[in-house]
């Protein structure tokens, strides 16, 4: 499970994929689309899971 800031979490996903790590994050994945798209690649290339959880604001 990766807990981080929104401007800090590209720099720990890509950590975790160099560890062969599959992720459970929070959306943003990246600060723009291109930094989004570069992490999906990255995801790709290593052939991991990435689980991208929406917070839920209401249980109704």
């Amino acid at each position: 499970t990766l807990s981080a800031l929104a401007d800090s979490r590209k720099r720990h996903l890509f950590k975790a994929v160099e560890h062969h790590k599959h992720v459970v994050t929070e959306k943003p994945l990246g600060s723009n689309i291109e930094e989004e798209y570069e992490v999906m690649e990255k995801i790709r290339q290593n052939n991991l899971m990435v689980t991208v959880n929406l917070p839920l604001r209401t249980a109704w």
